[in-house]
């Protein structure tokens, strides 16, 4: 409600700026609550207007947050393309920050579509982006999404040693959301490796944490990973 009201008052000025970051703020919030079609409403508005006011900054923002957007609509091809224009936008203004939150987007929707050489060098130009600018949640995320194209690989030595890193820097800022998502991976190769026992006490650590948080989609995935161990340990050896 906060951001209808702020959006209304600025509209009631023509304060055509002020509308358009309203609207970003707005959309992200949408966002988190998974109205994911007024969210890209929102920003469809707000880059039409960053658009006309000559906000490039602005308008880089508004497209990452809308590759976001349509990353979990599903709806690749479309992220793909706004990450791509921000990531130039980022690259025109000289925002290192914003090239890193572009590239590692950009690597998560190239990942979906199983463009796995293109994720990891993305990946690789984020991460090193974000070791030289300090950004530890970055550098964790990107890590991740790196461990993620090595477990699709099937090397998991190399995705295991990706996720430990990310997982010490994970719990090292505190992010328990990110350490359970690590922690579920990591678990997953292990379970991969028919190292079982490893990746059970992973499982009921992240559960304990996962219920910790109200992480619903976690502690269902650690459910059902924790099902297909007990089921593999009951498999007679060949």
């Amino acid at each position: 409600m906060m951001y209808e009201e702020g959006l209304a008052v600025a509209r009631s000025t023509g304060d055509q700026h002020t509308v358009a970051d309203i609207l970003v703020l707005l959309a992200q919030n949408e966002a988190g609550q998974s109205n994911f079609v007024g969210a890209e409403a929102a920003l469809t508005e707000a880059l039409a207007i960053f658009e006309n006011t000559g906000n490039a900054r602005s308008r880089a923002t508004a497209l990452r947050v809308l590759g976001y957007v349509q990353r979990v609509q599903y709806k690749y091809p479309e992220a793909e393309a706004s990450l791509t224009e921000a990531l130039a936008i980022y690259n025109m203004v000289g925002s290192d920050r914003g090239r890193a939150n572009a590239l590692h987007g950009l690597g998560d929707v190239q990942k979906l579509q199983s463009k796995i050489e293109e994720a990891e060098a993305t990946f690789l130009e984020s991460l090193a982006i974000y070791e030289s600018s300090g950004g530890k949640l970055g550098q964790a995320n990107t890590l991740l999404g790196l461990g993620d194209l090595r477990e699709a690989r099937s090397e998991y030595i190399e995705a295991e040693a990706v996720y430990t890193q990310a997982l010490t820097i994970y719990e090292s800022i505190g992010n328990d959301r990110g350490r359970v998502n690590c922690a579920l991976s990591l678990a997953q190769v292990r379970f991969r490796q028919a190292r079982y026992a490893e990746a059970k006490a992973l499982i009921n650590g992240t559960t304990e944490i996962a219920e910790g948080i109200n992480y619903s989609g976690a502690i269902g995935t650690s459910k059902i990973l924790l099902e297909e161990i007990i089921e593999a340990e009951r498999r007679p050896e060949p």
